[in-house]
Formats: structure tokens, sequence, C-alpha cells
């Protein structure tokens, strides 16, 4: 098992997920990450809450096993050469199926196998478990890697957060 921005895959909890994302606390949907061995799979935890909306909708399900998708993509994947950080992009996912509804108080494994690395695109599929029962099949995601350079351009200063009411610049 590798680190990544140095964080300890075996110490990836909340905290350590959020330094992988850079997020802000309500826009991440992983609590933790119990297993992870570089460019192979990934094993990742969410908790059901009462504060959110439930039954727990498909597509927050689907952005939660994407956001564990990404870490595994991050982690040094063999095939990925380019040094330095680096973002991950999820774009296209294909076969999707959504099982058992989730509720307050469920807790979701996420699984994640990466398939095969071509050039800078990641190719992952894995499932999210809940009770032993199948919350969400994915057949295939692509996640594209790219420098985290591509945010320092000269219409957005380095360092200087999005912020609502920002508008992405236009060639």
């Amino acid at each position: 098992m590798t680190s990544i921005d140095g964080v300890d895959p075996a110490a990836a909890d909340f905290d350590g997920v959020r330094q992988v994302f850079h997020e802000q606390p309500q826009n991440l949907l992983i609590d933790r990450v119990s297993e992870i061995e570089a460019g192979v799979r990934l094993t990742a935890h969410k908790a059901v809450t009462g504060d959110m909306p439930y039954p727990y909708p498909g597509w927050l399900l689907l952005e939660s096993w994407t956001q564990a998708a990404a870490i595994l993509a991050l982690w040094r994947s063999p095939g990925v050469s380019e040094p330095g950080p680096r973002i991950a992009l999820p774009g296209a996912v294909y076969d999707v199926r959504f099982g058992v509804p989730l509720y307050p108080g469920d807790m979701v494994e996420h699984r994640v196998t990466l398939l095969r690395v071509r050039a800078e695109a990641v190719f992952l599929t894995g499932e999210a478990r809940t009770g032993g029962s199948v919350a969400l099949l994915v057949g295939r995601l692509v996640v594209a890697l790219r420098s985290a350079d591509i945010f320092h351009t000269a219409w957005w200063p380095a360092g200087r957060r999005l912020e609502a009411g920002d508008r992405a610049a236009t060639a």
C-alpha cells in the first residue's frame, strides 16, 4: 500500500479522505477507506444519516461510489507516469443498476476494482452493498487523470477558492 498526498491508506478516515480530495465536508460522501491495494482495489464506507434525504437518492449513492473510485484512480495507478499533484475527473459511467433502497442507519460499503489504465484514463468497476444486499452495481466508470495545474490558469489565480457567484471564464 502507498500513500497519496501524505495520507496513509490505513488511516484514511474522514479527515484523511478530505486531504485527498481537498473538499469541504458537505461535498464529501465517503466517511473512511478501510482497504486499498494501489492499482487493484479499494473498500470505502459511507454511513447514511438522518440529515440526508431518504430513501437515499440513487444519484447520491452513485456520486459516493464515484468518489471512492476516484481515490483508487489517484493512488499511483500503474501506467500513469506524470508526476505531481493530480485530480480525477469522472466521465462516462456504463451499466449502472440500483438495488435495495438506503435509509438512515444503513452503512454502505463501496467496493471498487480497477479494470485497466490507458494513457491518462482509468477504467473501474464495482458495487455498493449494505447489510449483505446490493444497493448499486457499476459496470464501468471512466476517470480522466489530469495535472492539478490545469486549474492554475491566467484567469484563475493560484490558491483562490471558488465561491458562490463565480463563473468559469470562457475562451
